[in-house]
Order: structure tokens, then sequence, then C-alpha cells
């Protein structure tokens, strides 16, 4: 998940850049707000859409392995059914 780890690496530094400045100084310069404003309307936005990717990453591996489980499962009886006529066919040539 390099893009996750690149997500958390930019959010740190919002984060220390947000804790170096004096945001309760009332003579913060205009800028200086501007730009954390608008870096932390960015950042939140690209978190959000990697959340929703994430999101259905995970929807899609559920039905997956929910697939995977219903196959599974049919195998499984297939065996079940196949060892029975295995057994049925190694009874009828010993009783032959």
């Amino acid at each position: 998940m390099e893009l996750t780890a690149t997500f958390v690496r930019d959010a740190r530094r919002l984060i220390d850049d947000t804790d170096d400045a004096d945001y309760t100084n009332p003579d913060l310069p205009h800028r200086t707000a501007v730009r954390l404003i608008v870096r932390l309307a960015e950042m939140l936005g690209t978190m959000a859409s990697h959340a929703e990717r994430l999101q259905e990453s995970v929807e899609q591996l559920t039905a997956e392995k929910e697939a995977l489980r219903q196959e599974e499962s049919r195998l499984r009886q297939e065996e079940s059914r196949l060892r029975v006529e295995l057994d049925a066919r190694d009874d009828a040539a010993a009783a032959a």
C-alpha cells in the first residue's frame, strides 16, 4: 500500500506545518492561513478518495471470498458424491 504510506506521510507533514503555525495569533498572515486551509482541504479530499477506493476493494474482495466459499462447498459436495459412487463401484466389484 505505497499509496497509503504516501498519504500518511503527506498528512503528517501537514499536521506538522499546522502545529508549527501559530494559527491562534490574530496577526497570522492571511497567505499562511489560506495555504494551510487549502492544503488541508486537498488532503481531506485525497484521503476521502483513497478511503472510497479502499472500501470498493474491500467489497470486491468480500464478494470474491464468498464466491470462493460457494465454489469450495460445491467441490466438497462433488467430492462426497464421487466418493459414494466409487465406494458403490468397489462394493459391486467385490460382490461379483
